[in-house]
């Protein structure tokens, strides 16, 4: 089965992440979005792309999708910036420090589509315009 073209792609840009079941079961449960990772991070869940690197190229997975969830890092961060791809940073070990609170996820997840659908009518604005 392949991804959904009317869904938000996610591209979870990790080569390690310890979810738990739990944490796995809210993320697959967020209406409109298909994840994507690129192996060997994977999950065997609907809703979860793994991408084998050699088949796509990271650099291609990237362009394709709508938003990049990722930790801090000069070489993900300039290419988000290259691809024009808005980058969600993992605060999960920054916490309240990075000025996230942490504890309210329903707030941030609504914070996080909303950008998503504004950054989208920004980018249909712009191609109107050409």
């Amino acid at each position: 089965a392949g991804a959904d073209p009317g869904a938000t792609w996610v591209l979870l840009s990790f080569s390690t992440l310890g979810w738990t079941e739990d944490a796995l079961d809210r993320v697959v449960a967020a209406p409109g979005h298909t994840f994507f990772t690129v192996k060997p991070l994977a999950w065997d869940r609907p809703g979860m792309i793994a991408l084998d690197r050699h088949v796509f190229p990271y650099a291609d997975v990237m362009a394709s999708c709508d938003v990049v969830v990722t930790k801090p890092g000069f070489g993900v961060l300039q290419e988000c910036a290259v691809n024009n791809k808005p980058a969600g940073i993992s605060l999960h070990k920054f916490g309240k420090r990075a000025g996230v609170e942490t504890d309210d996820r329903q707030s941030a997840r609504q914070r996080f589509d909303d950008r998503i659908r504004a950054r989208r009518i920004h980018l249909r604005r712009k191609q109107q315009m050409r």
